[in-house]
């Protein structure tokens, strides 16, 4: 199979992960009111929620590239190493200490990647948890199943 035939096969994994991409972005960034259907937050008012929906969309663009990574790799080997072409397994395979090594620490590298600033956002809404400054109204707020229950104290 000359190059000229391949392209096109080749190109239509990654047509499909632009694709994915664009849609992702859309779904990703959808204003400042919520809408029916929605599959995101909306960034808040409060320092607190900003920080939250700022922490949700770190996790949410490395869960993105780290799926990408890892649906590409599984992809990449059902289709290069199936049966049908005449893959032969290795026989003489035994184990890996660098990939065990790399497989070990990449993730310890990605959770206390997102654990620093996790706990920064944690920190943050200690502090304004704690504010000395008194509170303008006091507002009791309880959830029930379908409903909410306001209480405004003064």
């Amino acid at each position: 199979m000359n190059a000229v035939t391949k392209a096109p096969r080749l190109m239509r994994p990654a047509a499909a992960l632009l694709a994915f991409a664009a849609s992702t972005a859309a779904w990703a960034d959808q204003g400042t009111e919520p809408v029916r259907w929605q599959l995101n937050l909306i960034p808040g008012v409060t320092a607190t929620s900003t920080n939250a929906y700022h922490a949700h969309m770190i996790m949410l663009w490395i869960c993105i590239v780290i799926g990408i990574v890892v649906f590409g790799a599984m992809g990449y080997a059902m289709f290069k190493f199936r049966k049908s072409r005449g893959a032969v397994p290795d026989t003489n395979f035994t184990h890996s200490t660098l990939l065990e090594a790399l497989w070990t620490v990449i993730p310890i590298v990605i959770l206390v990647g997102s654990a620093i600033p996790a706990t920064r956002m944690v920190v943050a809404q200690y502090n304004a948890d704690h504010n000395p400054k008194p509170a303008e109204m006091t507002i009791k707020v309880t959830g029930f199943q379908w409903t909410w229950h306001y209480v405004y104290d003064n």
